[in-house]
């Protein structure tokens, strides 16, 4: 496993425990709702998500690999190559924000 990988682990990690944090401190625990478990799935997932869809945007645009694949398809098929991950990322941001609103 690369640095790279380890680093998104870490990450992702990092930031579900940061978000899990504030959404039961901040938000539930005051106002004296109860958590729940799919609270905390979500919160991962959406994580989850966002970290792999920045992932494999840094992998369409600077992947050797990558510029092979994209010279043989066509603007189609590039742009939505690139829309899914943006995508993505914003369905996770977006939820999330849902989430932590109170």
């Amino acid at each position: 496993m690369d640095w790279f990988k380890v680093t998104l682990i870490v990450l992702w990690a990092a930031l579900t425990g940061l978000i899990s944090r504030s959404y039961y401190l901040d938000i539930t625990k005051p106002k004296g709702q109860s958590v729940e478990v799919s609270d905390f799935i979500l919160i991962g997932g959406c994580v989850a998500g966002g970290i792999s869809s920045l992932n494999l945007m840094r992998l369409i645009f600077f992947s050797e690999q990558t510029k092979a694949l994209i010279n043989a398809l066509d603007v189609g098929d590039i742009i939505t190559l690139v829309l899914g991950p943006v995508a993505v990322t914003w369905v996770a941001v977006r939820e999330t924000q849902k989430l932590l609103k109170p």
